[in-house]
């Protein structure tokens, strides 16, 4: 990964200043923080992996109602999970995320978090629990020469644009300068965003592996309180919502050998084994689900389909 300096170098060369008499590392490292901004702004913008970051486990003492330590350099958090101090990793739990969090009482797990005026907010817990922040962060602004930038191929963006800068603070026309920088931004951006996209696509150019034949099927899902009619198509088994009450889903066709069953309740991936157990073709959920609810909230909403 290249360094400040590489920039600074590359700059020098559109400026024709080589040698640095005019051009100063003190006068092209302000530029240089200006474009290395830009592009992280970009980066986020198109969502790209790079600025997505975890946190070491952070402990959440009871009663604490916001996050501490909150990283300083988040943007957006992603995802929350959390377990009982000195539980193997293994026992780490998914935790929801809620744009405002509930009004009940503190309990032995946090389960809710909300992020709240830009602070990670809980209801709190009243035992001490342990948990790992996945969010998107901005990266570090280089300060040194010898500080990376944090992203390939960055200096073929930020070199061209810190001359760009550097001419429109004299009254020079950029915008040559300017209209390389950008390409290079785009095809920086075109490169992470394909990377993130390679499984997907790899996908789509395979011949398709479908558990039924032909287009969307109706059929029925079993769920408390009455038989609820849903379409799926190929590879997908419908939705449902259960009531709260009622912890078996019946799934009415089977996977073929190849696939496997991933299950999804509010959007939070559940465990077979752990979470909920498969018989024949019932999903029936453990005591341990969910929290330790024991049951799914009311107007959970139940996903699941099959993996190839």
């Amino acid at each position: 990964m290249a360094q400040a300096q590489t920039a600074i170098k590359s700059a020098r060369t559109y400026l024709n200043d080589s040698l640095g008499q005019t051009w100063t590392d003190q006068i092209l490292m302000g530029f240089l923080q200006e474009a290395h901004s830009e592009l992280v702004q970009d980066l986020d913008l198109n969502q790209v992996g790079v600025l997505k970051q975890v946190t070491p486990t952070t402990l959440v003492p009871a009663g604490t109602i916001a996050l501490p330590n909150q990283p300083a350099n988040i943007l957006e958090p992603i995802s929350m999970m959390e377990k009982t101090p000195g539980d193997d990793p293994d026992f780490y739990q998914d935790m929801i995320k809620v744009n405002f969090l509930p009004e009940e009482d503190m309990d032995q797990v946090l389960l809710f978090w909300c992020w709240s005026q830009e602070i990670i907010q809980f209801i709190g817990a009243t035992a001490d629990r342990e948990v790992i922040l996945r969010y998107k962060g901005y990266l570090t602004t280089p300060q040194l020469l010898t500080d990376p930038l944090g992203v390939i191929y960055a200096e073929r963006f930020i070199g061209p644009r810190i001359a760009a800068l550097a001419y429109d603070s004299i009254g020079r026309d950029s915008k040559k300068l300017t209209q390389i920088a950008e390409e290079n931004k785009n095809k920086l951006i075109k490169r992470n965003v394909l990377a993130e996209q390679t499984p997907v696509r790899r996908k789509g150019y395979r011949s398709a592996k479908i558990l039924y034949p032909g287009e969307n099927v109706t059929s029925l899902i079993s769920v408390s309180g009455g038989t609820v009619s849903s379409r799926y198509s190929d590879n997908e088994i419908p939705s449902g919502v259960i009531d709260g009450v009622n912890v078996t889903f019946t799934i009415i066709h089977g996977p073929n050998p190849t696939s496997s069953l991933e299950l999804v309740a509010n959007g939070v991936t559940q465990i077979q084994g752990i979470d909920y157990n498969l018989v024949s073709l019932n999903i029936v959920f453990t005591p341990a689900s969910f929290g330790g609810l024991g049951a799914p909230p009311i107007n959970t909403i139940l996903r699941a389909w099959y993996r190839y």
